[in-house]
């Protein structure tokens, strides 16, 4: 199913110099759309001025910290999110600032946003109420704020709403050792660290490069790796039995290289004092219209309200004088 999805079409990507390339042009997209908006006022900056827009570095730092806001809010929330649930929230959120700058979607509002819409698609039935009691430093507009934003989200994912976690094919490769392998004893050995390794992927891009068969076997491998358990046997004379050696060792690199990257999934993470500066400058370039929360966005929503009034009230002067026309006009014969 993965292989005709559009999870593989259209979000996964060969080499981390792609999404490099989608973060900086996010970027500089929304640079220039800020900039046309601003032209001839007073608030007109330069597409090149770093120190009025935040850099693709400092967006970055700003998803890191708000993806590690979601998967704690997913850990302490009750009742208990399933994993997948919390897996499919987690790729919901790369996908978004992937193309699109924290710039033009705060994350400290979008990461609630793809933890609800990923309770609706996993399945996880809970309601508002339920979902806002969990956020600590809500207020009663939180939960109207969500709910306004999420047709927005769903949109910028292009309604590619189906995730294909990692923690499915895990299970899947569980069932098989049992079945397939039994020379290996007490395979559940193995589960405890393999969910680990997934869990710690969730803090990577992995899940936008590899599938998620490959991200499931390099944690199984990870897993036995590190309790000194070889089944090396399992993935060569079973798992791949009868493939060619050309795809054997192109499997072998992709593990490799995922191993590699969520062992340092924790490597360069911002400090809580680097956090506070990016947010401070974010403040002041920020879309707040579309920022539910915001006064500008209030106010923006009353200005429609009232050009919308002022057209319906214009339309029905319209129609009543044009049916006073066709009245004075048969009184006329």
């Amino acid at each position: 199913m993965f292989h005709s999805s559009t999870q593989k079409q259209f979000w996964t990507f060969s080499t981390e110099e792609e999404l490099i390339k989608l973060r900086k042009q996010a970027n500089v997209l929304y640079r220039e759309k800020y900039c046309l908006s601003k032209q001839n006022t007073s608030k007109s900056v330069s597409v090149g001025n770093d120190r009025f827009f935040l850099t693709v570095d400092e967006h970055q730092a700003l998803v890191h910290y708000y993806e590690k806001q979601l998967r704690d809010f997913c850990w302490k929330f009750n009742p208990p999110m399933p994993l997948n649930t919390v897996g499919t929230a987690c790729c919901y959120m790369k996908r978004l600032y992937l193309r699109k700058s924290v710039m033009e979607y705060h994350p400290r509002l979008m990461f609630l946003v793809c933890i609800w819409l990923a309770c609706k698609t996993e399945e996880f039935n809970i309601s508002m109420e339920q979902f806002v009691k969990n956020i600590s430093w809500t207020d009663e507009t939180i939960g109207d704020a969500v709910l306004t934003l999420e047709l927005i989200l769903i949109q910028e994912l292009n309604f590619h709403l189906t995730i294909h976690n990692a923690f499915r094919p895990m299970e899947g490769f569980f069932i098989d050792i049992k079945t397939r392998f039994s020379s290996l004893n007490n395979p559940e050995s193995l589960r405890k660290n393999a969910k680990d390794f997934i869990v710690r992927s969730l803090s990577t891009d992995v899940c936008l490069m590899f599938t998620p068969c490959q991200i499931a076997l390099s944690a199984l491998l990870s897993s036995a790796s590190k309790q000194e358990i070889n089944i090396d046997r399992y993935v060569t004379d079973v798992l791949f039995k009868g493939q060619t050696h050309e795809m054997l060792s192109q499997t072998i690199q992709r593990i490799k290289k995922i191993r590699t990257i969520v062992k340092n999934a924790d490597a360069g993470f911002p400090a809580r004092e680097k956090i506070k500066a990016v947010e401070a400058k974010l403040e002041n370039c920020y879309d707040k219209d579309k920022d539910p929360t915001s006064y500008e966005y209030m106010q923006h929503q009353h200005e429609i309200e009232q050009e919308k009034y002022e057209k319906q009230t214009k339309k029905r002067k319209l129609e009543q004088e044009k049916r006073q026309k066709i009245e004075t006009d048969l009184l006329g014969f």
